[in-house]
């Protein structure tokens, strides 16, 4: 088992984030070295780690001499946790392209090759310079946009460290060994369901009050049609994708509420009786 490798380039094939790692001290980083799970994603397999699973045990006897393992940190949840991570040297990487028979098994080793000419006549694999030059504006727009959205404080950190990897494949977090926990993430209720939980309704017709007491008390309001946490409601709300859309096309989203609502609903609910 090699424990040593360490993130030396990254680009990308086809929109797909390909890393290159090297052993400490290596001199020659054009043979490099990549995981199972990335090359398999680079020939477009469905379920890219077992796939070349399957081809390393065919091919047991070849595979074996230009593969190990390493430990890898990565984030999974809201937690980061260590991996043993099966990855190839350049010609392991060859050799499964040549073994996979899929249909993009040239243009991948095209790829490769690519990689490890550049870096023999360089020293280095560059990224795109217009990538880099971008990367700024694009942090600060997702910041914007998950602020917006109530996601701030770690959860917001790890988001935006994941970005910054995917355009420079470096991890600033990784790097200066930073580890942030993620926040335990509390399960969240739509307003029908928290009716239903404290009793007030059921169905729409309870979402319907929840929804009507959250909008008067001022924690959420309607913009285009769609509910929209306040600054007031933020700090309790959820706002999540339903994978739907609209009829131009726009996504359907909704705003699911934490458990920190339920005593105010419940308030709200008892003030509107005794009125």
């Amino acid at each position: 088992m090699t424990s040593n490798l360490q993130l030396v380039k990254s680009t990308q094939f086809n929109g797909i984030q390909f890393d290159c790692y090297a052993q400490d001290g290596q001199q020659d980083i054009s043979d490099f070295w990549a995981t199972r799970e990335q090359i398999g994603q680079l020939l477009e397999y469905e379920n890219p780690n077992d796939a070349i699973a399957i081809i390393h045990h065919r091919n047991k006897e070849r595979l074996d001499k230009f593969s190990t393992s390493f430990k890898m940190k990565g984030v999974e949840g809201n937690r980061t946790v260590t991996r043993d991570i099966i990855v190839y040297d350049f010609k392991g990487l060859l050799e499964i392209c040549r073994y996979s028979n899929q249909p993009k098994a040239n243009s991948v080793m095209d790829f490769l090759w690519e990689i490890a000419d550049e870096i023999r006549r360089t020293g280095s694999y560059m990224h795109n310079k217009e990538q880099f030059d971008l990367t700024p504006n694009i942090i600060n727009s997702a910041r914007a946009i998950l602020e917006g959205a109530g996601i701030t404080g770690n959860q917001c950190t790890l988001a935006l460290d994941k970005l910054y990897k995917s355009y420079t494949g470096r991890s600033l977090l990784l790097t200066t060994g930073i580890e942030l926990e993620a926040p335990v993430k509390e399960q969240a209720l739509n307003p029908s369901k928290i009716a239903e939980f404290l009793g007030i309704g059921k169905g729409n017709a309870g979402g319907r009050v929840v929804n009507a007491l959250l909008e008067n008390a001022g924690y959420q309001r309607r913009v285009t049609g769609e509910w929209e946490p306040t600054e007031l409601g933020k700090p309790y709300a959820y706002v999540t994708d339903t994978h739907k859309r609209h009829s131009d096309g726009t996504p359907i989203i909704q705003v699911k509420w934490y458990s920190g609502i339920h005593d105010i609903v419940k308030k709200l609910a008892k003030g509107l009786l005794n009125n």
